[in-house]
């Protein structure tokens, strides 16, 4: 795995010579563990997306319990209706 330190360098040298905006880092978390989740949000990364609105919420809440509480989840999925109000 590339260290997150270095994709960020990446990004932000492309972003400079190309004179676009820096883009917004979004890691797909879908299959990794909270650990995994925690390990990377502790190298920088604070936005994270989930396609599955109950792993979304499971995760969450697993990472505040820990006293994790600037991360960020989008969801990225589609949505059900049965869903909407669950995410909300």
């Amino acid at each position: 795995m590339i260290p997150f330190q270095v994709v960020q360098k990446l990004i932000q040298e492309v972003a400079k010579q190309s004179g676009l905006a820096l883009p917004t880092l979004v890691a797909v978390s879908k299959t990794r563990s909270v650990q995994e989740i925690i390990e990377l949000y502790r190298q920088g990364q604070k936005i994270f997306g989930e396609n599955y609105v109950q792993e979304l919420i499971d995760k969450s809440k697993e990472i505040q319990a820990v006293g994790i509480h600037d991360l960020e989840f989008h969801f990225i999925g589609r949505l059900q209706r049965n869903k909407v109000k669950v995410l909300l």
